[in-house]
C-alpha cells in the first residue's frame, strides 16, 4: 500500500511539473488546454471526479501531454474507473517514451503494474454452435473482433451490455454487472432463428382461376336457363301453329287451294308460328347444350359454394 501511494505521489509530482512547461510552449489552444487542466486540478481537490475527468480529457485532446494523461488516470482511479485509469496510464508511458523521458515512462509503467490486481475483466466466448453466419458481437455498442472472442478485457466496474446479431437470427442482448476486481466470463448462447416465412400463395393466379371457374359456371347456368325458356317458347308456339293450321283446314273446301280469306289468314299465322317455334326450339336446344357443357368443364377446386347439382356432377 505504501509502495502504491509512493508511486501515485511520484506520478502526480511529475504531472504537476509537466503542466507549466506545456503551458509556456504554446499560446491559443495551449492556453485553453491549460485552463481546463487547472480546472481539473481544482475539481480533483474538491473530490468532484465526475466533473474533473472530462476537463482533463478535453485538455489532453486540445494539447496532448504525459502530465495531463497522468492526472486523468489518477482521476479515473479515484472515481472507481480502474480499467480507464490503467489504459490511460499506459498511454502516458508511451507518450513519455516518445519524448525520451525514460523516468516518466518508468513511473507510469510501475503505476500501471500496481493497478493491475484491482482490474475487473469481461470475456465473451463463442462456441461452435453459436458461431452463426454473419455473427457480430458487441460490448457496450463497440464491436468485439473475432480475434478477441474469449479474451478477458479490462473493463470499469459497473453495468455493461453485451449484444449479438447474425444472419437469419433474432438479436440477443444481456446486461452484465461487473464487480470491482472480478473476472466475468459470458458464453454467447445460440441465437434463436427467425421462424421461416412461407411463400405467399399465388393470389393473382388463384383468383384468376377461381373467378374464371365461377364465371364459366354462371354463364352456363344463364345459358341453360335461356335455353329452357327457348324450348318452352318453341313448344308453345308449335302448339299454337298446329291449332291455327287445324282452324284453317276447317274453313277450307280443299286445303290449301280452296280456302276463304279467314282460312288463308289463319294458315299464314300458322306458318309464322311454326317458323318461330322451329327457331325457338333450335336456339333453346343449343343454349341448353352449351350451358350444360360450360357447367361441366368449369374449374371447381376452390369453390364449394358453387358446386354442381349432383345429377350434373355425375354422382347420385
Amino acid at each position: 500500500m505504501k509502495s502504491s501511494t509512493a508511486l501515485l505521489g511520484a506520478s502526480l509530482g511529475l504531472a504537476l511539473l509537466l503542466a507549466p512547461v506545456r503551458a509556456g510552449a504554446q499560446q491559443g489552444p495551449g492556453k485553453n488546454a491549460e485552463t481546463l487542466f487547472r480546472e481539473g486540478r481544482q475539481l480533483m481537490d474538491a473530490k468532484d471526479f465526475a466533473t474533473a475527468c472530462p476537463r482533463f480529457a478535453e485538455s489532453q485532446k486540445l494539447e496532448p501531454a504525459p502530465g495531463t494523461l497522468l492526472n486523468l488516470a489518477d482521476c479515473y482511479e479515484k472515481s472507481g474507473q480502474t480499467a480507464s485509469a490503467w489504459t490511460t496510464i499506459n498511454e502516458a508511458a508511451k507518450a513519455a517514451t516518445a519524448r525520451n523521458r525514460a523516468d516518466w515512462a518508468s513511473t507510469a509503467t510501475q503505476r500501471a503494474a500496481a493497478l493491475e490486481p484491482r482490474l475487473a475483466t469481461l470475456a465473451v466466448t463463442v462456441g461452435p454452435p453459436s458461431d452463426a453466419p454473419g455473427l457480430r458481437v458487441e460490448r457496450d455498442g463497440v464491436v468485439v473482433e473475432r480475434s478477441a472472442w474469449g479474451t478477458a478485457v479490462p473493463v470499469d466496474p459497473g453495468p455493461h451490455v453485451l449484444g449479438a446479431t447474425a444472419t437469419g437470427r433474432k438479436p440477443w442482448s444481456r446486461r452484465i454487472e461487473v464487480a470491482p476486481a472480478k473476472n466475468v466470463l459470458v458464453d454467447l448462447p445460440v441465437l434463436e432463428a427467425f421462424a421461416p416465412i412461407a411463400p405467399p400463395p399465388p393470389v393473382g393466379k388463384k383468383t384468376e382461376e377461381t373467378s374464371g371457374g365461377s364465371g364459366m359456371r354462371v354463364a352456363g347456368y344463364v345459358a341453360t336457363g335461356l335455353g329452357v325458356v327457348g324450348l318452352a317458347v318453341g313448344t308453345v308456339t308449335g302448339v299454337e301453329a298446329l291449332g291455327k293450321r287445324a282452324d284453317a283446314e276447317s274453313k277450307c273446301v280443299s286445303y290449301p287451294s280452296r280456302c276463304s280469306s279467314d282460312a288463308s289468314a289463319a294458315n299464314d299465322d300458322a306458318k309464322k308460328l311454326a317458323a318461330l317455334s322451329t327457331v325457338s326450339l333450335i336456339a333453346g336446344g343449343v343454349l341448353v347444350a352449351s350451358g350444360v357443357l360450360l357447367i361441366l368443364v368449369a374449374p371447381r377446386h376452390a369453390d364449394k359454394s358453387a358446386s354442381l347439382p349432383r345429377f350434373l356432377d355425375g354422382t347420385f
